[in-house]
């Protein structure tokens, strides 16, 4: 197996290439990686994007928190150890691989980051739209809005996996094709728990879901005591499913 050196401020990592990389080197092209929900465009570059032990997280004041939280997971787990968090007035100066996060109205870094890269950027998408682009020693995640930001990193969390070294680069260009994507529960039988539902939300939020409808037929506070007030121990349980509803961008009604 070939290895790379990546040279960090004196200190030298050793990486393995992958076979993508190797395929890579000898021209060959690789299919677009899998995503779920399929984008509307994915655009494979001819290149690789080192995901090193450094790197630095560019965010705007008005970055979505999710899409921060759920990239610098992604970021974690590939083996990045140091990140450095800066915001988007602030010169990145050195960096083997910069993360810019947010759109317009989030990151006023996005654009220049963009730009450098030759990709369009998410003007003119509709909610939930985003771009996510990956080239040289940038990923950049621009969301028409926040949930767009917040599906960028979703994507983000699909095309890089754990201990993950090289990214393909990548152009994608994504939208939502319906309005109302998600779940009604509305049945009968064996009831979800709180942690159950708290799984599923999480489950809605990595698949671009939006809207989740709270009407389990054993809760009595839906049907036979539907003129009582739900009592504080309830409430408290419907705003914990709230809270993390919000969190993953997805309406609860």
């Amino acid at each position: 197996m070939r290895l790379f050196g990546v040279l960090l401020a004196g200190l030298v990592g050793v990486v393995a290439l992958t076979p993508a990389a190797a395929a890579a080197e000898r021209g060959d092209k690789s299919e677009p990686p899998p995503i779920f929900p399929k984008p509307q465009s994915v655009t494979p570059r001819d290149e690789f994007v080192v995901i090193s032990p450094a790197a630095t997280l560019v965010r705007g004041a008005a970055t979505d928190p999710s899409a921060l939280a759920v990239t610098r997971s992604v970021l974690r787990a590939a083996g990045v150890r140091w990140l450095r968090e800066i915001d988007d007035q602030t010169d990145v100066g050195f960096s083997l691989l910069t993360v810019y996060v947010g759109g317009a109205s989030e990151n006023r870094a996005t654009g220049g980051a963009l730009a450098a890269l030759g990709v369009a950027d998410s003007a003119g998408l509709p909610s939930g739209g985003y771009v996510l682009a990956a080239g040289g020693s940038k990923i950049v995640l621009d969301g028409a809005d926040a949930t767009g930001t917040f599906y960028a990193a979703q994507t983000l969390r699909q095309i890089i996996h754990s201990g993950q070294r090289l990214l393909r680069g990548v152009a994608v260009r994504d939208w939502p094709s319906m309005p109302l994507r998600g779940v009604i529960e509305g049945f009968y039988g064996i009831p979800w728990t709180t942690a159950d539902r708290l799984a599923q939300l999480d489950f809605y939020g990595q698949h671009k879901m939006n809207t989740y409808v709270y009407s389990p037929k054993d809760d009595p506070y839906l049907r036979a005591n539907w003129r009582d007030e739900y009592p504080p121990d309830k409430l408290a349980e419907l705003k914990t499913l709230v809270d993390r509803a919000r969190a993953n961008h997805v309406d609860f009604t």
